[in-house]
Parts: structure tokens; C-alpha cells; sequence
């Protein structure tokens, strides 16, 4: 018998699974001016009937925003935000699509182990500057993340751990609102945007510098953009 996906695998999105989630979020104003929250979730995805593909998840997000008004007219925010991601996933290493029923051999299992963190900061102000007649918003983001993969493998395979993936976000946003008549306003908005990434899979790879694979050739994405 054939199998073009081994039968062992199940789909995550549609595989059994135990999650466990808990939410939370704390407001606190010790200033008529100022204001201060921090919210977020943490889940746990126990997929325990998954012999092969994703099998556990780890999920945490924070956020601690600050709000400060300086006054009538003028408004300062900030914020700082950490995300969590790890995953588990088991493989099995196979050269052929024949007798994948039979009992399976211990050393051709394989598990990585993938982290993601995520850390984003950013700031801005409402400013009116004529007041309910032309106001201002401005706002900046940058975002850092890193993946890193850890390997567990027997004698089949490399046991080295895979190349951490890197990606940098800047962005700014400027906004003016101009209030022509009661029922007419104009807006006039720019936005910057800087994105680079490090990807080992991609980066310095030509179209043909893996034995009997041909890929795309691309490399990872890096851009500037304004608009």
C-alpha cells in the first residue's frame, strides 16, 4: 500500500488537542492624566493524540500601554508588547511510501523544537492643534523578533540545530486632519516603513544549491517603503 502523506500525521487544525487558556488585564489611573494597563493571554495546546506533525504549544502575549494627557489639546502614548510562541513538532524519516503500516524504527524519529519571541515598542501623540479645526497624530513602531530551532535527531539525520531567523520592523505614521466645513474634513497622512529579515533558508541560496531540489532563488524579504 501507498501513501502520498504518512497516515501517522494529523492536520493541527483538525487533530484532538487539550488547551488550557487564561486571560488577563489590569487598569490602573494614579493620575486624573495618566493611565496605565497591562493586559494579555497565555494557552497551552496539548495535541495528545498526534503521533507525527505538532504534538505541543506554548502561546504568551503581553501588553503594558501608557497614556498621558498633557491637556486639552495634547495627548502622549506609549506602549511595549512580548509575544511567546513555542512549538513541538515529531517527524519520521522515510525513503519510500511502502509499508508505512509496519512497525517503525525508533532511530528514524526526529523532534524540533521551534521559539519565537516577538518584542514591540512604540509611542505617539494627538495633538489639536487648532482646536476642532486642524489636528495632528503621530506614531512610531519598531518590532524585533527571533526564531530559534532546536533539533533532535538520531543517526539518519544532522543533529545540528537550524540557523536562527531574525526580522526587524520600523514604521512611522504622521496624520493631519483638516476640518473644512461641519460635514467636510481632509486628510493629509505619510507613512515610512523599513522590514528586513535573515533567513538561512533562503539567503545565498541560488536555484540550484541543493542535490536534486531546484527552488525560486529568492532571497528574504528587505524593503523600504513610503507612502
Amino acid at each position: 500500500v501507498r501513501y502520498e502523506n504518512d497516515p501517522l500525521i494529523r492536520q493541527y487544525n483538525l487533530a484532538d488537542r487539550i488547551q488550557n487558556k487564561v486571560s488577563y488585564s489590569i487598569n490602573w489611573l494614579p493620575l486624573d492624566a495618566l493611565s496605565i494597563g497591562f493586559n494579555g493571554h497565555y494557552s497551552q495546546d496539548d495535541y495528545d493524540n498526534s503521533e507525527l506533525g505538532l504534538t505541543f504549544s506554548d502561546n504568551f502575549t503581553g501588553t503594558l500601554d501608557v497614556n498621558y494627557t498633557v491637556n486639552s489639546n495634547l495627548s502622549l502614548y506609549s506602549f511595549y508588547s512580548y509575544e511567546y510562541f513555542q512549538n513541538e513538532q515529531t517527524g519520521y524519516t522515510r525513503f519510500s511510501n511502502v509499508n508505512l503500516l509496519s512497525p517503525r524504527e525508533s532511530d528514524k524519529f526526529w523532534y524540533v523544537d521551534t521559539t519565537d519571541r516577538v518584542h514591540t515598542v512604540g509611542f505617539g501623540l494627538d495633538w489639536a492643534v487648532i482646536k476642532d479645526k486642524l489636528d495632528f497624530q503621530m506614531d512610531y513602531t519598531y518590532s524585533n523578533s527571533l526564531t530559534e530551532t532546536d533539533t533532535e535527531q538520531n543517526n539518519v539525520l544532522n543533529n545540528d540545530s537550524l540557523a536562527d531567523l531574525k526580522t526587524i520592523l520600523h514604521g512611522v505614521n504622521l496624520r493631519a486632519n483638516y476640518r473644512v466645513l461641519d460635514n467636510m474634513r481632509l486628510q493629509l497622512s505619510y507613512r515610512y516603513e523599513y522590514f528586513m529579515t535573515d533567513d538561512f533558508a533562503l539567503d545565498n541560496i541560488s536555484s540550484d544549491s541543493i542535490d536534486e531540489v531546484l527552488t525560486l532563488g529568492n532571497n528574504s524579504p528587505d524593503y523600504s517603503a513610503h507612502t
